[in-house]
């Protein structure tokens, strides 16, 4: 236990270093915005490039990994719908409590805790999780808000994973194994300098773009939220390896890390532009980000880390 805490506890004092950056003035919120835009666009692309290229995926990918990432989404999709339906959860709030639900920072905080629990190898199979995470995700996100709102949008869908540049750098990343593409020494190069800058600048980022003004919202949902997203869906994936016989190995490992990532910060946005209920989604993503370094511990303590 002891250990795992250590190995966890980096990756949150470089979130709060980020949070205190913020309130000493050493970076303000233009900067964060900044760098967010740097790190979904240029730096977060080009580290899944370099990692799903650089690797054999013929002999890594696990076809019934993937099915049971995706059985887990769904399954907490439909659990989602069932709760949403119920007066616990006004209409409005319906689609945005969902998303939340299963809609995790695969990116910002599933990536760094998969890279620093299991070194390298856990960086790559958390990448490769990405690349199908993102479309079902993304999909069942536009369903959701749409269930509720009335506002079902292609063109939201379209743009958050055809034009998604973590999508496209999969995609790419993808077929550039598959093809057995090698690249001249100076692109690697490059690729590993920008991809050396992603993790820890995406950590700072999350810190500094934590308020208190955020917790607000619904308490009951935000408490539901938390419980599904940090416990209920990395508890379903784990029941599914067990159900179909999977070896827990690292990567199964990594899947159940990237199953418990706290609400994605994206959940905000899809909210406001679908109608969804932005309050909660607030209050539900600072809370399962702060929260998520005892489910971290708890869910690699159990995994036998």
């Amino acid at each position: 236990m002891q250990s795992i805490v250590f190995i966890i506890l980096p990756v949150f004092l470089v979130i709060f270093l980020g949070k205190g950056l913020q309130v000493t003035g050493l970076v303000d919120t233009a900067f964060i915005k900044t760098s967010n835009r740097l790190i979904f666009n240029v730096c977060l692309p080009a580290l899944l490039f370099h990692k799903i290229s650089s690797a054999n995926v013929h002999h890594i990918l696990n076809i019934q990994l993937l099915l049971i990432l995706a059985a887990t989404v769904v399954l907490v999709f439909g659990i989602s719908f069932v709760v949403a339906k119920t007066p616990l959860i006004p209409d409005r709030a319906g689609g945005s409590f969902m998303t939340n639900n299963f809609r995790g920072n695969f990116a910002y905080m599933g990536l760094p805790v998969s890279y620093y629990a299991f070194g390298e190898p856990g960086l790559l199979y958390a990448s490769i999780f990405m690349a199908f995470f993102v479309p079902l995700v993304n999909l069942l996100s536009v369903v959701s808000l749409g269930l509720f709102s009335g506002r079902s949008s292609a063109s939201v869908f379209i743009k958050n994973t055809l034009f998604n540049p973590l999508a496209i750098a999969c995609f790419m990343g993808l077929a550039a194994s598959f093809f057995d593409l090698v690249f001249p020494e100076f692109v690697t190069r490059t690729l590993n300098i920008i991809s050396g800058v992603t993790l820890p600048l995406a950590l700072f980022c999350i810190g500094g773009s934590l308020t208190i003004r955020q917790l607000k919202g619904n308490l009951l949902i935000i408490l539901l939220s938390t419980g599904f997203k940090l416990l209920i869906t990395p508890a379903l994936a784990l029941t599914l390896l067990w159900l179909f016989e999977q070896p827990i190995d690292t990567m199964a490992k990594v899947l159940v890390v990237m199953a418990a990532s706290p609400s994605a910060t994206v959940n905000f946005i899809l909210a406001a532009t679908m109608g969804g209920d932005i309050d909660s989604t607030s209050g539900t993503i600072v809370t399962t980000t702060l929260l998520s370094i005892f489910s971290y511990v708890f869910w690699l303590s159990y995994l036998g880390l």
